[in-house]
C-alpha cells in the first residue's frame, strides 16, 4: 500500500524541477524565407512565391526543457511556363503556355530542446512535416 503513494510522489518530484511543467501555449507564426524563391525560374518558366508563410501554432511544454510543437503553415505560389515545338519543317511552330496557381499547407511536428545561456534561450528541434497542395492549371495552345 505504501508503494502506491511512492509513484505519484516520484512523478511530482520529476515535474517540480521546471517552473511551468506540462503547460500549453499557442499563437500565430509568420515568416519569410532567407533565400529568393524565384531562383527556381529558368529560361522557359518563371516561379513566383508569395514572400510570407504563416499560420497557427501550438506548443506543449514538457519537462527538462523539452516541448512538442505543431504548426499549420500556409503559403502559395504561381508558375508560368511556355515553350514552342514544330511538328514538321514546313509547318508553323506551336506555342504552349502553362499557368499554375498552388495553395500549400505544411504541417510540421517538432520535438524541441531549449537551453539557457545567460539571457539567451537557444533551442534544437527535429521532426517531420506533412504537406498538402491544391493547384489549378490552365494550358493555352497556339
Amino acid at each position: 500500500m505504501r508503494y502506491i503513494l511512492l509513484f505519484p510522489l516520484a512523478i511530482y518530484a520529476a515535474f517540480a524541477q521546471e517552473d511551468r511543467p506540462l503547460s500549453l501555449s499557442g499563437g500565430f507564426q509568420l515568416g519569410s524565407p532567407l533565400n529568393d524563391p524565384s531562383s527556381r525560374s529558368s529560361l522557359f518558366s518563371s516561379y513566383t512565391q508569395v514572400r510570407w508563410t504563416g499560420g497557427p501554432k501550438v506548443e506543449f511544454h514538457l519537462i527538462h526543457g523539452f516541448s512538442l510543437e505543431f504548426d499549420a503553415l500556409y503559403r502559395n505560389y504561381r508558375t508560368n511556363s511556355s515553350y514552342s515545338f514544330q511538328l514538321a519543317p514546313d509547318v508553323n511552330a506551336h506555342a504552349v503556355s502553362n499557368f499554375t496557381k498552388a495553395n500549400v499547407w505544411d504541417f510540421p511536428l517538432l520535438l524541441k530542446k531549449r537551453f539557457t545561456v545567460g539571457s539567451l534561450r537557444p533551442f534544437l528541434s527535429a521532426g517531420f512535416q506533412w504537406s498538402g497542395e491544391r493547384s489549378a492549371s490552365s494550358f493555352v495552345y497556339r
